[in-house]
C-alpha cells in the first residue's frame, strides 16, 4: 500500500458519520493530528518506512482530505434545519399528553405528644393549668371520662375525713383524689418507715416523711386534686366530723373514738340528713379483709357494729409479724370500699336508679372466696 491508499484509508474511517461543507477549507471532524498518529502506528505495524516529513504529509492529508466527497449543505439549509429542529421541540411540548393524576397523600390522624386524643395535656404542668382553666360546662378534663355518671355530682359534693393512712388508707386516698370529692381530710401521725414499702403506697423517698404528707403529695401528682387537708396528728375524741368517715385504723380503740364520733353526729343531724350518712371501716391482714359499711338510717347495723365489732384489743386474732399485709390485697380492700362510697352516693339522689353495697364484705385469698351480708345482719359474728 502506498502511501495516499494509506491516506485515504484513514481519513475513510474516520469521516463514516456525516459532516457539512459550510465553506471552510476542510470540514472533515478528523483533525490533522489524529490522522498523522494514526498513519505513524500503521506503518509501525507494518515495519514500513515513509521517506517524507511531518510538514509535507499534513500537506499531502489535506489535498487528499478536500478530494474526498463529504455531506455538503448550503448554509440556509443549516438554518432551516436548526429552525425545524425548534418546531419539533414546540410540538412536543404543546401535544396533549394524558394528565398524569397526582395520588392523594393518605392523611394519618396523628396524635400530639404533649395531648392524648381528648386533647387532655399529657404533662403535669400543664395537667394543672388546664384544670384552672375549666373546659366547657365547668367539667374538669380530668373528669371528663366519667362525668355522666348517676353519682358523678353527689360525689362532687362531699367532704370526706380518712383516718390511718396505712395499707388501706393511703390507697383509698388515691382512689378518692380521682374522684375530686369536695374536700378530702386526713389524719394520721405515723411517719414512713422502710417496711411499710412492701404493703402501703408509698415511694422511697418518702421514707420518714408523715404519711399523710405523702398522700396529699400523690393525690396532687396523680390525680391534680388539691381540696386536700393532711393533719399530721391521732384523731381524737372531740375533733372535726363529716357525714362519710372512713377508717384506716389498726387497732381497736381509735376505730372505737372514730365510730363514736361518727355517730354522735348521726344523732344530731335528723332523719332525712342521717340517710346521707355513712362510716366505713376497713380491716386488713396479707391474705384477707372485712368492710363494715354502717348507714346512718340503719339502727341494725349500728348496733351490730357496735355490740359485735368493736371488741377489745386482747380479743383481736394474733398474725405473724412477717404475713401482715401485701400491696395487692390492700389495693383490692381500697377499691372495694370506694367503691361502696360511690354507691351510697348515688343512692343520696332519690332519682337516680338505686344501688346495692353490703354491711359486711369478707374476703380469703387462700380460697378466692368472698363472702357478703346485706340485710339480715345477725348472720356476722
Amino acid at each position: 500500500m502506498d502511501l495516499d491508499e494509506l491516506i485515504r484509508s484513514v481519513i475513510g474511517e474516520n469521516t463514516a458519520a456525516p459532516s457539512y461543507n459550510l465553506g471552510v477549507e476542510s470540514v472533515n471532524p478528523v483533525e490533522i493530528e489524529e490522522t498523522i498518529e494514526t498513519i505513524a502506528e500503521v506503518v509501525e505495524e507494518e515495519h514500513s518506512i515513509i521517506n517524507i516529513s511531518d510538514e509535507e504529509l499534513e500537506n499531502r492529508i489535506r489535498e487528499i482530505n478536500s478530494t474526498i466527497p463529504v455531506n455538503t449543505v448550503p448554509e440556509n439549509t443549516v438554518e432551516e434545519l436548526e429552525d425545524n429542529t425548534e418546531e419539533e421541540e414546540e410540538e412536543e411540548d404543546y401535544y396533549d399528553y394524558p394528565e398524569e393524576e397526582e395520588e392523594e397523600e393518605e392523611t394519618v390522624e396523628t396524635i400530639n405528644p404533649e395531648v392524648d386524643e381528648y386533647n387532655i395535656p399529657l404533662a403535669s404542668t400543664d395537667v394543672i393549668q388546664s384544670i384552672e382553666n375549666q373546659s366547657q360546662e365547668g367539667i374538669q378534663d380530668n373528669l371528663i371520662r366519667f362525668s355522666s355518671a348517676s353519682w358523678f355530682d353527689v360525689v362532687q359534693e362531699q367532704e370526706i375525713i380518712l383516718a390511718g393512712l396505712g395499707g388501706i388508707g393511703g390507697y383509698v386516698s388515691f382512689l378518692l383524689s380521682r374522684l375530686n370529692p369536695k374536700n378530702l381530710i386526713l389524719f394520721d401521725n405515723d411517719l414512713f418507715e422502710a417496711h411499710n414499702l412492701g404493703g402501703q403506697l408509698c415511694r422511697t423517698t418518702d421514707i420518714q416523711e408523715y404519711k399523710v404528707r405523702v398522700a396529699s403529695n400523690i393525690a396532687q401528682d396523680f390525680s391534680s386534686y388539691y381540696d386536700i387537708s393532711d393533719i399530721s396528728r391521732k384523731y381524737v375524741e372531740g375533733e372535726i366530723t363529716r357525714n362519710i368517715m372512713i377508717c384506716g385504723f389498726d387497732n381497736m380503740q381509735a376505730r372505737k373514738v372514730f365510730f363514736e364520733s361518727w355517730l354522735k353526729r348521726v344523732r344530731l343531724v335528723g332523719a332525712e340528713e342521717a340517710k346521707k350518712c355513712l362510716y366505713l371501716d376497713g380491716r386488713l391482714l396479707a391474705e384477707t379483709f372485712q368492710i363494715f359499711c354502717v348507714r346512718g338510717d340503719r339502727e341494725d347495723y349500728i348496733e351490730n357494729y357496735q355490740t359485735r365489732h368493736l371488741f377489745g384489743e386482747g380479743v383481736a386474732v394474733g398474725t405473724t409479724c412477717t404475713l401482715k399485709q401485701t400491696s395487692h390485697i390492700a389495693m383490692m380492700i381500697a377499691s372495694k370500699m370506694v367503691t361502696y362510697l360511690v354507691n351510697h352516693c348515688n343512692n343520696i339522689n332519690p332519682d337516680n336508679f338505686p344501688r346495692r353495697y353490703p354491711y359486711y364484705t369478707h374476703y380469703d385469698a387462700t380460697f378466692n372466696i368472698i363472702e357478703e351480708v346485706y340485710e339480715d345482719v345477725n348472720k356476722v359474728y
